[in-house]
């Protein structure tokens, strides 16, 4: 087995990384007492239990630094730190010029979260990338879901 050929790469952070103010925490944490509280009210104390760990989960990740990761587009498929996605497990791929920074997101055959978001650092000529991407998956627009922007204000 050939080792694939690295055809463009660069260096990113997994996902921008916003400060949060004390109003956050503020705001979450209020929720976050209340709900148990009506989930104890109507006696599913699972529930109540379900909803403080994964506030507490919600602190801890969301005071997380970002790690600074490596990507990159290979002849062999996209590869993501050190996992190689394969071109034949995606389907298809869009360009994201967010607001922060423009994302690469990939479309997977994977069941539980089929999308795969890429930051790109500005040293890579998105045009360049595009280029490397089409010559082995097709270019679908890939709309933000609301559940994935949700995820992105509360955790990142």
């Amino acid at each position: 087995m050939t080792t694939p050929e690295v055809l463009i790469s660069w260096q990113t952070h997994e996902y921008h990384h916003r400060p949060r103010s004390s109003r956050w925490f503020l705001v979450v944490g209020g929720l976050a007492a209340a709900l148990p509280v009506g989930a104890r009210w109507f006696n599913n104390f699972l529930l109540a239990i379900i909803l403080v760990v994964g506030t507490i989960t919600l602190f801890i990740y969301s005071q997380r630094q970002p790690e600074e990761i490596t990507c990159a587009i290979t002849t062999g498929g996209v590869l993501i730190k050190d996992k190689l996605y394969p071109f034949y497990s995606l389907q298809s791929f869009w360009l994201h010029h967010g607001p922060v920074a423009p994302q690469v997101s990939l479309k997977s055959d994977r069941v539980f979260f089929p999308k795969i978001i890429l930051p790109v650092s500005a040293t890579v000529e998105l045009e360049e990338l595009r280029e490397h991407l089409l010559a082995f998956l097709d270019e679908d627009r890939h709309d933000v879901t609301l559940l994935e922007a949700l995820a992105d204000y509360l955790i990142h």
